[in-house]
């Protein structure tokens, strides 16, 4: 599409520092990579959009005795479930890569701590945890009391919540926008408060890490809308791309979306309709599904009635968020690749060797990062607004 900024591209092949991945697991700040990687099954990080990342880890829980008539543990101790230097709450922070490579996924802090006594075969112990984003799940307005912001921007709440946890707020995230005359958070706990603040104005909020802190992104989503100039990572099938499995599915779509809202106070109504041609400008050269239905005689229009919104720009904001979540549903899809810390929610993938439909590139939604006994790989979730067809719609009877 002209008009379009040039995204920087990467191709991701496969190489011989695939067969030597490196983990890296440190815990309340301490470096225990070396004590637990003899034991490490599995570890999992998984990071998602609008939903608090991950992390899993596995661990033989051998048990150990003494030795030489010297005890060096109490006898029948397990070595990990016995030890108290991994508990609940303890801040967790897990990298992957490669030698000289190395990305932190994931920081966070333990919820969870499971230890397994099978019948047969090797006890284990498992930990898990959830990233910063979970402290603002626990924290909401005490009471029956509501928290207010008189005369804020959005992006000025949330970057208030951010810093009431000890979150910074990137580098990259917004800085501007109308100031809002009265916001109420209610009943919501910070979490919901912010992700319903992202959602009304067709951002995203998660956390990422920007110069080794975790930090809360509050922003537009980085899948070429707008022209704007994005990093792109080639994947091929049958090298880098291990499976692929995409859906094409018309059956949620509709041709337009309607929202209404009244505001009491100004005693006035408010409406827009956002249709095909609201939706962002990803560079796609094929039809999104609001295109391919509106063709059809049945065509289906989603209204929206009684929304609490106070400005034609809130509706209009709304309208058009709605339309464009529902037309990321039409071309999904799922797949693994061989491991790269690179691949994270917000990043665009272009895969290639799956034929002309499905070619293109894909905005991704979740990454499961996993490394185990079969080394390192990335199982990832995507999405994408356009198909690759190019031809005359036809109208179905």
């Amino acid at each position: 599409m002209s008009g379009m900024a040039p995204s920087e591209r990467t191709d991701i092949v496969p190489s011989d520092e695939a067969y030597a991945p490196q983990i890296q697991v440190l815990l309340d700040g301490q470096d225990v990579t070396d004590n637990l990687m003899d034991d490490v099954i599995d570890l999992k990080v998984t990071l998602q959009r609008d939903e608090l990342g991950g992390f899993s880890m596995q661990l033989a829980n051998h048990r150990e005795w003494s030795l030489g008539g010297k005890p060096r543990v109490p006898d029948g101790t397990y070595r990990h479930s016995d030890n108290d230097s991994i508990d609940v709450f303890m801040p967790v922070s897990v990298a992957m890569g490669y030698v000289g490579r190395m990305k932190q996924l994931f920081v966070g802090e333990i919820t969870m701590l499971q230890p397994a006594f099978p019948s047969s075969g090797m006890p284990t112990f498992s930990v898990t945890g959830t990233d910063i984003l979970n402290r603002l799940r626990r924290a909401k307005p005490s009471g029956d009391t509501s928290r207010s912001f008189e005369n804020q921007a959005d992006w000025e709440i949330a970057k208030r919540i951010a810093e009431r946890h000890g979150l910074q707020y990137s580098s990259r995230s917004v800085t501007k926008g109308d100031k809002n005359k009265l916001v109420s958070q209610k009943d919501q706990d910070d979490l919901s408060f912010l992700l319903y603040l992202a959602k009304k104005n067709d951002y995203e909020a998660c956390v990422i890490i920007e110069d080794k802190k975790p930090k809360l992104l509050f922003g537009k989503p980085t899948d070429k809308r707008d022209g704007e100039k994005v990093k792109v990572y080639a994947l091929q099938y049958g090298q880098s791309l291990i499976s692929f499995t995409p859906k094409l599915r018309i059956a949620s779509q509709v041709s337009s979306v309607t929202v209404r809202g009244w505001n009491s106070r100004l005693k006035k109504k408010f409406e827009y309709k956002a249709t095909s041609k609201d939706l962002p400008k990803t560079g796609g050269e094929g039809k999104t599904g609001p295109e391919r239905v509106e063709k059809q005689l049945t065509a289906k229009e989603e209204r929206i009635v009684d929304r609490p919104v106070q400005s034609q720009q809130e509706a209009k904001n709304l309208a058009i968020q709605i339309l464009t979540e529902t037309a990321n549903q039409y071309l999904t899809g799922s797949g693994e690749a061989m491991g790269d810390p690179r691949i994270v929610p917000g990043v665009n993938l272009q895969l290639t060797g799956l034929g002309s439909r499905f070619d293109g590139v894909y905005y991704v939604t979740k990454a499961t990062h996993s490394y185990g006994a079969s080394g390192y790989t990335t199982a990832f979730d995507v999405e994408r607004l356009t198909d690759n067809f190019t031809g005359e719609l036809k109208k179905r009877d």
